[in-house]
């Protein structure tokens, strides 16, 4: 229910753009009327959290009155979940500039952690494809995985990315069967062939989490590329999972951040 409405409004703030290519007017007054809305105290509670993100930051009474108008039953678990942010390096007093939205505000922090990374171009948009419309936000990762299919990933950054390993030694030759297998006819010949890809694999591990999104991601960049993608990671983040492990956060994070990305 309000899934497409919610998803809307998540997309035109990480952008900063509605579907048409417009900055999105009156972005708050929307937001709000989502909020009061009947939807799942999560998808009330991301959307505050997206709205906070984009707008690099607000006033604590701008944040107060967008929690009191979602109407948690718990309001200050609500306000906890929200200040944790902060041990994301999530700037909650209120922007001195005009915000970028997600994409743009999220590239630049990007780059400070990964100065190695791009951000790409914007995917043309169709006018008839609301899936689309819903799935517009990129993540950071997938202009790594990029990168490292067109072979520009800096060598300084990912060593090990390109190196190819040592020789295995040579066997005897196989010994071909005087009688061929019934199963291994042509039509079957043809499909292997047609599953083959034009390059070697890229083995993509994130260490921390993995989103839907960045899964998405990965299996477009095997059909754009013709090259097989396989990522992984310790879990798969779920909106709820990343909500609950947001929550309880208490700020005793390592001293030295961690490499999300890694490319083998």
């Amino acid at each position: 229910m309000h899934l497409e409405e919610i998803s809307t409004e998540e997309q035109n703030m990480a952008m900063n753009e509605d579907p048409n290519g417009k900055v999105p007017k009156n972005l708050k007054e929307s937001v709000t009327k989502v909020l009061e809305s009947s939807i799942q105290e999560d998808d009330k509670l991301r959307l505050i959290m997206i709205f906070i993100i984009t707008q690099e930051g607000l006033t604590d009474d701008d944040i107060s009155k967008l929690v009191d108008s979602a109407k948690f039953r718990d309001s200050e678990a609500a306000k906890q979940a929200v200040n944790n942010l902060k041990h994301l390096g999530v700037e909650l007093k209120e922007a001195p500039e005009k915000p970028k939205g997600m994409m743009g505000m999220g590239a630049a922090a990007a780059k400070t952690l990964f100065p190695f990374m791009k951000t790409g171009e914007s995917k043309p948009r169709r006018d008839t494809d609301v899936s689309y419309d819903l799935s517009r936000y990129r993540p950071p990762l997938q202009w790594i995985m990029q990168d490292a299919l067109e072979n520009k990933l800096d060598a300084t950054e990912f060593p090990c990315a390109g190196m190819s390993g040592p020789t295995p030694p040579q066997g005897p030759p196989a010994v071909k069967p005087k009688q061929k297998a019934g199963w291994a006819d042509k039509g079957a010949k043809k499909e292997a062939e047609k599953d083959q890809k034009s390059g070697p694999r890229l083995i993509v591990f994130v260490a921390g989490g993995l989103c839907y999104s960045e899964l998405r991601a990965a299996y477009e960049l095997t059909k754009k590329f013709d090259r097989e993608v396989i990522i992984g990671s310790t879990e798969i983040l779920t909106p709820e999972r990343y909500l609950k492990s947001l929550t309880s956060l208490n700020g005793s994070l390592p001293s030295a951040p961690v490499r999300k990305e890694s490319v083998i």
